[in-house]
């Protein structure tokens, strides 16, 4: 099934949406019901200690979420979230891009 919006209109989203001037999230790609999206780096995403902090992952999935609903029911839905539920994941020590499945080959046990 074809998208029921455009990269363009995404991206334009994304460039105009005030909150995201702090985050700069980037459409990385997307398709009819889902969507990836690039989350730079930066220092102040940091915890002291060097884990990133868990309101940059739920702003970003919030914004993918949203942006994979648009795909299937049009840019003019404004649906916002209403609960948003994260679990707690290992500790990042370096930037990787995101978003990546935890690589549970190294995981602690605890």
């Amino acid at each position: 099934m074809t998208p029921a919006t455009s990269r363009r209109e995404l991206e334009r989203w994304l460039a105009t949406a005030a909150f995201n001037t702090y985050y700069r999230f980037r459409l990385r790609e997307f398709g009819e019901g889902e969507c990836t999206i690039d989350v730079p780096f930066r220092d102040e995403f940091k915890r002291p200690g060097g884990a990133i902090s868990g309101p940059v992952f739920m702003a970003a999935a919030d914004v993918a979420i949203w942006l994979a609903v648009v795909t299937r029911r049009g840019a003019e839905e404004t649906w916002v979230t209403v609960v948003l539920l994260t679990l707690g994941g290992r500790r990042s020590t370096r930037p990787a891009p995101w978003p990546h499945a935890p690589d549970r080959s190294t995981r602690e046990e605890t």
